[in-house]
C-alpha cells in the first residue's frame, strides 16, 4: 500500500527524507486558509529505510507551522 503524508496543520514548505528532497507542499496560506487541491504527499517506498531502521523525515514549513496535526496514512 502506498504511504502518504497528510499535510494537515502545515502551510507551505519542503519535505526531506534521509537528507533527500521529497518535494514541496502548499496546504494553506500564512493566515491558515486552505489552498490547493492536494493535501497529501506520496512517500515512495524506495526512499524509506529498510525495516527496523529509523527513517528521518525533516519538514521545513515556511511560516513555522507545527507538524503536530500531520499524520502518515496508507491509501488503498
Amino acid at each position: 500500500m502506498p504511504l502518504y503524508l497528510d499535510t494537515a496543520g502545515l502551510s507551505k514548505g519542503q519535505i526531506y527524507i534521509i537528507g533527500r528532497h521529497l518535494g514541496r507542499y502548499f496546504a494553506a496560506t500564512a493566515d491558515q486558509v486552505a489552498s490547493g487541491p492536494q493535501s497529501t504527499v506520496l512517500i515512495p517506498e524506495p526512499m524509506l529505510s529498510p525495516a527496523g531502521s529509523p527513517t528521518e523525515i525533516m519538514i521545513f514549513d515556511e511560516h513555522g507551522f507545527s507538524p503536530a496535526k500531520s499524520k502518515f496514512i496508507y491509501k488503498a
